[in-house]
């Protein structure tokens, strides 16, 4: 055998021995990679499911203003009309108390003597 023979069986070697150690070190990593790609998969998945979710509560929320807002009306309602009472009443209380007042000067002026 000749040196460029020789040369060329140790390169044949190395090229195989690196080849089998790359080989070797690739696996793993394509192991890594599939179940990569099958969690984010999966996530995809949770995020379309979350993105469902989120499209109903919004439209719970919706609903629920909706309602809510019906009802603060109502009770807005209710105290402006209420309130539309209390000034006639209280002038009236307020006219009940000035007579009283003037029925209880009298009669501290009667008994007074």
């Amino acid at each position: 055998m000749d040196e460029k023979q020789l040369l060329d069986a140790i390169r044949g070697i190395i090229k195989e021995e690196v080849r089998e150690a790359v080989k070797e070190e690739i696996e793993p990593i394509k192991t890594d990679i599939t179940n990569m790609k099958s969690d984010i998969s999966e996530l995809s998945g949770s995020v379309a499911n979350l993105k469902s979710d989120v499209s109903e509560l919004s439209g719970s929320v919706a609903v629920i203003e909706v309602q809510h807002g019906e009802k603060l009306n109502a009770v807005y309602e209710a105290v402006t009309a209420m309130n539309k009472n209390f000034p006639p009443r209280i002038d009236l209380l307020e006219r009940k108390s000035d007579n009283h007042d003037t029925r209880l000067f009298a009669l501290e002026q009667v008994v007074g003597k």
